[in-house]
């Protein structure tokens, strides 16, 4: 990765870490979905304008009554020149696991969970 990239990332990283005192979190959140814990496993090359990333996400689920995990998106299309995230598969411990990317959403099927453990992770 070149010089002004890793430049430019560690100023996103700066602002963002500021930013969180002065923004009020005004998005609709679902108490009975906790993301405990985010991994990125990310790929970027010099030859294109491509991102090839992996996302562990650790969840509790609050809930037996909830059956899907909504996050934010933004997929590819026309409009944005092509560009957009593609999600090519989601899986808990290697299973696949039903999705649907739609209107910038990522719907997840939930797996089932197992007795006394309210904590899953899946991978993006």
């Amino acid at each position: 990765m070149n010089l002004s990239v890793r430049r430019a990332l560690a100023c996103l990283l700066v602002a963002l870490a500021g930013a969180e005192d002065t923004i009020a979190d005004t998005y609709p959140v679902n108490p009975n979905i906790d993301i405990e814990h985010y991994r990125f496993a990310i790929r970027l090359s010099d030859v294109t304008d491509s991102i090839e990333a992996t996302a562990t996400i650790r969840v509790q689920v609050g809930s037996d009554s909830e059956r899907s995990i909504h996050l934010d998106l933004i997929g590819r299309s026309a409009a944005r020149g092509n560009k957009g995230m593609v999600v090519q598969s989601v899986s808990h411990r290697g299973a696949p696991l039903d999705y649907e990317h739609k209107a910038d959403k990522l719907i997840i099927d939930l797996p089932s969970r197992d007795p006394g453990n309210p904590r899953t992770e899946l991978v993006i």
